[in-house]
């Protein structure tokens, strides 16, 4: 047995816990992620889950016997509480006639008891109030699909613009004294729709009214500043040579290349529509040359096109779509933009030696750019993750090189994985996903304090002040993790928006909802997320930096954004200016407070609460 200097003898303490491959193996386990041994072995080391033991009073255990023989027996419901059946909408686990007497007095204050009254009565309310947060309500639940214009639309679990409607008639439902107006739904297509002519095979493109080559290359520097890390797309020198060639012979350039001449139109109308102005009909600026474009863009079955040229131009096709409200087109172009990077095995490593530096990396950079905005489209779109992760062996961009441009790309797709994993975990659907809320919540929230890290690592070395760090590179980067954190802890206000209409029409508690602290704190940092995206649009709207299309507005309810502007005003209005990036560009929580959250998801905190 080993000993110490003192010659006393020094007792080795058993690893608590031992990963799979030491324990199949049935040796020592340094318990270190990862361990020792598959360290050196540089082999995969996992850790089996183990199940978390919890002490309670002897009190505590006493309530639950006396609970448990006042159950009815299984094929009975009588007065009891329901069983939970799977898939079911969270306003089933609301508390109309299914709470119990000590409940009531609970809620209503009754302090008279004694303290085994009382914890049994807080463990019969919490375990009615419970079940509501351990499944995603908006995951194939109520209000899946909503009727307007004569036929029925999916309410993606993860779209903003689904869980507005699904809100809006949820009270409509449970509230119909408020007799609310509709509001519009703001369909693709209301905003501006953009309409063009097919192009024949035998046509040549249209080249009248291009603007003077130095005016179009203004145009194109504005778009590619406005673009920020989305420019990347494509290559600098590589399209001035196209361009330069434009200008020489337009019409031999535009027949023999129509791809590249598709992304010259595009960023054309997106130089005109950054620099702002307005059309006299109220279309954006510029949309002629993108109406122009889309009859180039390839067709299905261009199996023999050029998949550089064809992906960069429907990429850039989706961002112009998205940008005018049109989010079906943008979503089908990105996606087609994928599946031409799949099968032309942008998505796997390409060796330099095989393929060429410059092929390469043009190769890694393209899928890149396209996988994020595929993935960030279909959040927003409420649709589903495209591709799994597992078949991507393509190096990472700051694998290439360590550019601050690669570094933010890294950045951008390691939150577009967060995204997919958003949307296959906490929006996951079937048995499996059944009270996983918490678990797939927890998981979430420590991704995102280590990209939160990463994140504060790059603002503070390479934005060291407010007006970089009001840069496009760091606020494209803080507004998609923004919108990670809204995406992971949205449910949660779904839920409790559900408790609380369930509780309001029970009359059972005169204060307000009553949660838990890892709950409230979950509900808190979605809303401090929501306000830092809304106070970085305006700061950067207030500087010229973004572009509000006047259409939008004039189709909307005008007195509700009226009824409005001053709620805005009190959140947005006391930080705008370069300022708002100088004290705490991420805002919300730190990674400390993210992980600690993340420690407190724990499934036993929320079943048992009682008083002690």
């Amino acid at each position: 047995m080993p000993t110490t200097q003192n010659g006393q003898f020094r007792i080795i303490k058993k690893c608590a816990k031992a990963c799979k491959r030491c324990r199949s193996m049935k040796v020592k386990c340094s318990g270190a992620q990862p361990c020792l041994r598959c360290g050196r072995k540089n082999e995969r080391c996992i850790y089996e889950a183990e199940e978390k033991k919890v002490s309670v009073p002897e009190s505590y255990l006493r309530a639950l016997e006396r609970r448990q023989d006042g159950l009815p027996s299984p094929g009975s419901l009588g007065d009891g509480i329901r069983p939970r059946p799977r898939h079911s909408s969270v306003s089933d686990y609301g508390i109309s006639g299914v709470v119990t007497r000590d409940a009531s007095m609970v809620a209503d204050g009754d302090h008279d008891e004694n303290d085994e009254t009382n914890e049994a009565a807080s463990l019969s309310t919490n375990d009615v109030l419970e079940p509501a947060f351990r499944q995603n309500p908006l995951v194939d639940n109520d209000y899946v699909f909503g009727q307007a214009m004569g036929r029925y639309w999916y309410m993606g679990p993860a779209s903003s613009w689904a869980f507005c409607r699904r809100v809006l008639a949820l009270v409509g439902k449970h509230l119909p004294e408020a007799n609310n107006e509709p509001l519009p739904w703001h369909l693709d297509g209301v905003a501006f729709r953009l309409q063009w002519r097919p192009l024949m095979p035998d046509e040549q493109p249209d080249i009248s009214n291009l603007p003077p080559s130095d005016y179009a290359y203004f145009l194109i520097q504005t778009a590619r500043f406005y673009l920020g890390p989305l420019a990347s797309l494509i290559d600098e020198a590589e399209f001035l040579q196209h361009f330069k060639e434009l200008y020489q012979d337009a019409s031999a350039k535009a027949a023999s290349c129509k791809l590249w001449y598709a992304q010259y139109l595009l960023m054309i109308a997106f130089g005109k529509a950054f620099l702002g102005g307005k059309s006299p009909d109220g279309s954006p600026p510029g949309y002629q040359y993108a109406a122009r474009a889309m009859p180039l863009m390839p067709e299905l079955a261009g199996i023999a096109l050029d998949p550089v040229l064809s992906a960069q131009a429907l990429t850039l096709a989706a961002i112009y779509f998205q940008s005018i409200d049109m989010r079906v087109a943008a979503y089908q172009h990105i996606g087609q933009a994928l599946r031409i990077c799949v099968l032309s095995g942008f998505h796997r490593h390409m060796p330099e030696e095989a393929v060429g530096a410059q092929h390469s990396k043009r190769c890694h950079i393209i899928f890149w750019v396209v996988y994020m905005l595929d993935q960030e489209f279909a959040a927003l779109i409420g649709a589903t993750s495209a591709i799994r992760d597992e078949d991507i062996t393509n190096k990472l961009p700051s694998q290439a090189d360590s550019s601050l441009s690669s570094l933010s790309l890294t950045l951008h797709v390691q939150l577009a994985r967060l995204i997919a994993r958003l949307l296959g975990t906490v929006y996951g659907v079937g048995k499996d996903y059944d009270g996983t809320l918490f678990s797939n919540t927890q998981s979430i929230l420590r991704n995102l304090a280590e990209l939160n890290r990463d994140l504060n690592n790059i603002i503070n070395n390479h934005f060291r002040d407010s007006i970089s760090k009001a840069s496009r590179i760091a606020t494209r980067l803080l507004l998609q993790y923004h919108h990670c954190v809204v995406l992971t802890t949205r449910p949660q206000i779904m839920c409790a928006l559900h408790m609380h209409i369930e509780q309001s029409k029970t009359q059972l508690m005169t204060h307000g909802l009553s949660l838990s602290p890892p709950v409230a704190s979950l509900i808190q940092s979605c809303v401090s997320s929501a306000q830092a995206i809304l106070k970085t649009l305006r700061a950067l709207a207030d500087e010229d930096l973004i572009e509000i299309q006047t259409q939008v507005e004039e189709h909307g309810n005008v007195q509700e954004e009226e009824s409005r502007e001053p709620e805005l005003q009190e959140h947005v209005s006391d930080e705008t200016g370069w300022d708002l990036f100088a004290a705490n560009a991420m805002a919300g929580l730190t990674p400390g407070e993210l992980l600690d959250l993340a420690e407190q998801l724990d499934v036993d905190s929320f079943l048992y609460q009682p008083e002690m």
